[in-house]
């Protein structure tokens, strides 16, 4: 196994979809979670790895295809039906060029590009090699290991859900999910807890 790699920035993201695929059994890496679904919103920000602070950000709503499956649920959870998304969104092509100019703008493309967010290795990253495989771009590659705050989170203040995890760290309550929201908060989250940790260990 290599040793040494150096990551000097990391993209923090979220999205909210049009529901998923509870038949992937993704923890067991059957199938795709995305599959027969898509993103409607994504958020990223990009951070630093000295101090996990942000540095840019991007928020993109996206319409429904008219070909992913819609589940009402979903919509419950970040608000936004097909005829907001209509009226405020973009397609999937325009979404793809914005977050490609934007990753080309900020992150060095020409090497694995590596993740921050909550259950981003199985959720949100799937979701986005769907959209951007979908759309003809597979040169990009993601690096294997990810900031997850879900494993930060249990292997210090024990909060699996990010809502919790979110309040617990005194961020105010969310009502609809909003995926650029939730990119910032699981960022600051790391943040706040990796500060946390490293203070304790330098005290001890």
């Amino acid at each position: 196994m290599p040793s040494g790699i150096k990551i000097d920035r990391i993209l923090a993201m979220d999205c909210e979809t049009s529901g998923l695929n509870w038949k992937s059994g993704h923890s067991e890496c059957k199938q795709n979670v995305a599959e027969g679904y898509q993103a409607v919103q994504w958020g990223f920000v990009i951070s630093d790895t000295k101090d996990y602070k942000p540095i840019a950000e991007l928020e993109v709503k996206i319409r429904w295809n008219g070909e992913s499956k819609w589940d009402v649920k979903a919509e419950a959870v970040h608000g936004m039906s097909k005829e907001y998304l209509e009226k405020h969104g973009v397609d999937e092509e325009e979404a793809v060029m914005d977050i490609l100019e934007f990753l080309l703008e900020h992150l060095d493309i020409t090497k694995p590009i590596f993740v921050l967010g909550h259950n981003v290795g199985t959720f949100d990253l799937p979701f986005l090699k769907d959209l951007l495989y979908r759309h003809g771009v597979e040169k990009i590659k993601f690096g294997h290991r990810c900031f997850d705050t879900f494993s930060l989170s249990m292997g210090t203040i024990k909060e699996h859900d990010s809502n919790m995890l979110f309040k617990r760290l005194g961020f105010a309550d969310r009502n609809d999910h909003n995926a650029l929201d939730d990119a910032k908060m699981a960022l600051a989250s790391f943040r706040l807890l990796n500060k946390a940790w490293t203070q304790m260990l330098e005290r001890s």
